[in-house]
């Protein structure tokens, strides 16, 4: 999707293999960010990629195509949102000791 090659392998080498335990009030919504796990704001730059979040342009029309209930979307969006910081911070940390 036009990330530079470098990118795509340290990211590829970065991947491990794991379980973690989900709190069942929280699977709704790990879910969510797996099925928008390809909806990632990238900034290239000279000093390399910095993601810097999930596209949350995407999000809304994703829960109504999803058929999320109206009254669960404000809390399932921040989140996302929550998930989305913390998931770029580990990113970009990764990668910058990979430099």
């Amino acid at each position: 999707m036009g990330a530079p090659e470098d990118v795509v392998q340290a990211a590829k080498a970065q991947t491990v293999e794991s379980e973690c335990h989900v709190f069942p009030d929280c699977w709704q919504a790990v879910e969510l960010f797996l099925t928008f796990q390809s909806q990632w704001r990238i900034a290239v730059g000279a000093g390399g990629a910095i993601y810097q979040g999930l596209d949350f342009s995407a999000i809304e029309p994703g829960l109504r195509l999803l058929n999320i209930k109206k009254k669960d979307r404000a809390q399932l969006f921040k989140d996302l949102v929550l998930m989305s910081d913390e998931a770029a911070s580990v990113i970009n940390q990764r990668m910058s000791k990979a430099k």
